[in-house]
């Protein structure tokens, strides 16, 4: 990979990395926000779908893994290897559908139609990464950790996905 490709492919994971932590950020003030506030005189909220919390909970646990992966792959290409690019490209998509997912499952209590297609289509770019990451779990731990919380957030997303 020359010079040019590598700056601008570390420049694009600090963007991502950015919106990312942007991201997270709102889906715990929404998740917050959807909590009702007793002896305020605000009504009982309804108690999200276990469903959801489960997705939200993997989401994040997945894109966590994914941060700790991309920073491997970035080391791994600033000293010359890369064989991780193509891990890195799938990893980052992943990443930003996980986070999206968690903003959005964070905010229904009941499973909806637009939450279902979402985890539908998470759950495909989970399965993209995992596959990549696969390939280098035997040699790099994080690969294999990011792939295992692939795994994970494939089984919520299709539990959401099929309700």
């Amino acid at each position: 990979m020359d010079e040019m490709n590598r700056r601008e492919l570390l420049a694009r994971a600090g963007s991502v990395g950015a919106a990312v932590g942007l991201g997270l950020a709102a889906a715990g003030s929404a998740a917050a926000a959807s909590h009702g506030h007793e002896g305020h005189g605000a009504k009982e909220a309804k108690k999200q779908d276990e469903r959801l919390t489960e997705l939200v909970d993997e989401a994040l646990d997945c894109k966590e893994a994914g941060a700790a992966c991309v920073r491997h792959c970035i080391s791994e290409l600033g000293h010359g290897n890369t064989e991780l690019a193509a891990c890195l490209d799938s990893v980052l998509r992943m990443s930003g559908l996980v986070t999206a997912t968690a903003q959005v499952a964070a905010l229904d209590v009941e499973v909806s139609p637009r939450t279902r297609e979402l985890a539908k289509l998470c759950a495909s770019y989970c399965r993209d990464c995992r596959q990549e990451c696969e390939k280098h779990a035997k040699h790099h731990e994080l690969c294999k950790a990011c792939m295992e919380a692939c795994d994970e957030c494939i089984e919520a997303c299709e539990a959401v996905a099929s309700a």
